[in-house]
């Protein structure tokens, strides 16, 4: 069974390359259990990006689940994603998602569906919680009192760290607060536009615009 990733600022820019390339591996987008991870976008009380997001790929005809790790017990979390052939991530704050992801001991169940076949799909926050480490995302924590984590280790679904909506003004300021310690670490960092993504086969990364 093929791996395949794609990691993007804005998933729904993607929409229709994705249903092209999910209907090329797996069949028909109407057979398909389709899961939206919301979780990350728990800490905003409008969330007109994740909106967008599911509603671009419902138009195209992914019969899309919401799930939320937070308020799911752990059991049904991998039941569900156990019978899942697509599963996107969308945006938000990444740090309070990788505590919810802790917090139930999920990473190695993702790593685990990934390589027997899901189809992981990472939309801003969801893209960057692939990387093998989330630390750097400090500098964008923007919670009063946000919860403390061990550790900052994420998914490893990719080796290096996604920079999401890079050029972008809104986080222009954070960035650039950011690079000092991006250029101290030893993980990769790729930035991505809003305008492009990094679609991973079997290990094969490339660069896709739209």
């Amino acid at each position: 069974m093929p791996t395949y990733l794609l990691l993007a600022s804005t998933a729904s820019n993607f929409a229709k390359h994705l249903s092209t390339k999910i209907t090329k591996i797996k069949g028909e987008l109407r057979f398909l259990k389709v899961v939206f991870i919301t979780t990350a976008a728990n800490t905003y009380t409008e969330k007109p990006w994740m909106e967008q997001d599911i509603a671009s790929f419902e138009k195209l005809g992914f019969a899309v689940e919401r799930l939320d790790i937070a308020a799911t017990a752990k059991d049904e979390i991998q039941r569900v994603l156990g019978q899942t052939d697509v599963c996107i991530v969308g945006g938000g704050n990444t740090i309070y998602l990788l505590e919810e992801i802790v917090k139930k001991h999920l990473q190695p169940l993702f790593a685990k569906r990934v390589a027997e076949g899901l189809i992981y799909v990472g939309s801003s926050a969801g893209a960057v919680i692939a990387s093998p480490n989330i630390s750097l995302e400090t500098h964008f924590e923007d919670r009063k009192n946000p919860p403390k984590i061990r550790s900052y280790d994420a998914l490893s679904l990719c080796n290096f760290h996604v920079l999401p909506h890079w050029g972008s003004e809104h986080f222009k300021s954070e960035y650039l607060q950011m690079l000092p310690s991006g250029y101290e670490q030893k993980i990769p960092l790729l930035t991505l536009t809003d305008d492009q993504a990094v679609e991973i086969i079997d290990g094969k990364m490339e660069i896709i615009e739209c």
